[in-house]
């Protein structure tokens, strides 16, 4: 019996068994070469290849993992002067960069969409088909998000003032997410309403 590793390293290993139990004074170990090793250096060097095999093989180390936390740290709601203003601001908080990055902001009922502005970096944002003259959304679409705390990007959404504002609340609300898998995802989405 063999035990074959997928880095190419090949392990006689029912020879190693006998050797460990004396039968056997020197077992050979194929690593790109014949090497015939006996005595303590034998069991020395027969860990050490162990080892090397399973961490490049891929049985003995843990698999790399992409994530990211993309999150919402601020959502911010303004009314004054017949506009609407809805701020929001995020960030990445964990190891890697996120890719695809998009966040879409939730806009109050009949409103038309006046602004789009991505501010502190790149990013570009789309209105929503209109539906009887007004918007319900923008997105806006960041790209690569770097990871770190203060990195910050902002999202800028400006309207008209809501056509029937006196009846329903002034509400906006941010989503994020990007195309790499999000460690938590509770900080994702966050909602404001203007004074």
């Amino acid at each position: 019996m063999r035990l074959k590793f997928t880095a190419g390293i090949d392990f006689p290993l029912i020879d190693a068994i006998k050797n460990l139990h004396g039968i056997n004074p020197a077992f050979p170990v194929f690593l790109n070469s014949t090497i015939i090793l006996s005595g303590e250096m034998m069991i020395k060097k027969l860990v050490s290849i162990i080892i090397f095999s399973l961490a490049y093989s891929g049985y003995a180390t843990a698999q790399a993992v992409n994530s990211a936390d993309v999150n919402i740290v601020s959502v911010e709601a303004e009314a004054a002067n017949n506009r609407f203003v809805c701020t929001a601001e995020i960030n990445n908080q964990n190891d890697d960069d996120a890719y695809g990055t998009q966040v879409i902001v939730l806009l109050p009922l009949e409103v038309k969409i006046i602004n789009m502005a991505v501010l502190q970096g790149s990013g570009s944002c789309r209105k929503s088909a209109a539906v009887g003259g007004n918007h319900g959304y923008a997105i806006c679409s960041l790209g690569q998000l770097p990871q770190g705390p203060t990195v910050r990007r902002t999202v800028k959404i400006t309207t008209t003032k809501s056509a029937v504002a006196a009846n329903y609340p002034q509400t906006c609300a941010a989503f994020i997410y990007s195309r790499v898998g999000d460690i938590k995802k509770d900080n994702n989405y966050a909602t404001a309403t203007a004074p």
